[in-house]
């Protein structure tokens, strides 16, 4: 399975099963984000809170502008849209610390949802190390793995099941 193709398939379930708005229109993307949203890959935006919940959620994905990094930047902003499920603080003003959690929370999770589906490389490899040891000094490393795991795991019970079924049996094949 090409990366594009497990691309359009987890994008198809997580539709189906999260009700979060999915975007990989790149023009509404930047209307959302702001033009210098044209060098991020992807983002997850979360609308104005009302009566008690988010107005909407939105994972936006600009794929086109680095097709390499596809599913590290999917799992990537997928693991963002688990903080509100399992209680992580997403406050829109971000202190830095918080920030910087969440961010290691979200690699981290995508490093271990490549490594659960068999489609980690090389390349993925350095680039999610390379992202998570910029913030390794300012975040509780085994506390961010810990929650990271709880996303990953979230996320395939609740998210990828179908997903994850199928890639099962093809390692079992």
């Amino acid at each position: 399975m090409t990366d594009q193709e497990v691309f359009d398939l987890v994008i198809a379930e997580m539709t189906e099963k999260s009700g979060i708005n999915i975007n990989t229109n790149a023009t509404k993307f930047i209307q959302m984000c702001g033009p210098n949203a044209t060098v991020a890959p992807g983002c997850y935006c979360i609308g104005q809170w009302r009566r008690g919940k988010w107005s909407e959620e939105i994972l936006h994905f600009v794929i086109k502008n680095q097709p390499d990094r596809i599913l590290e930047v999917l799992f990537h902003e997928i693991a963002h849209a688990t903080g509100l499920r399992l209680g992580r603080i997403m406050e829109i003003d971000h202190s830095e610390s918080l920030y910087a959690r969440e961010e290691v929370i979200a690699e981290t999770t995508a490093q271990i949802l490549i490594n659960h589906f068999g489609l980690m490389t090389d390349d993925i490899q350095y680039e999610t190390n390379d992202y998570i040891d910029a913030y390794k000094y300012t975040v509780d490393m085994i506390l961010a793995t810990e929650l990271a795991q709880k996303a990953a795991e979230y996320i395939l019970e609740n998210w990828l099941p179908d997903f994850n079924s199928t890639c099962q049996q093809r390692k079992a094949a």
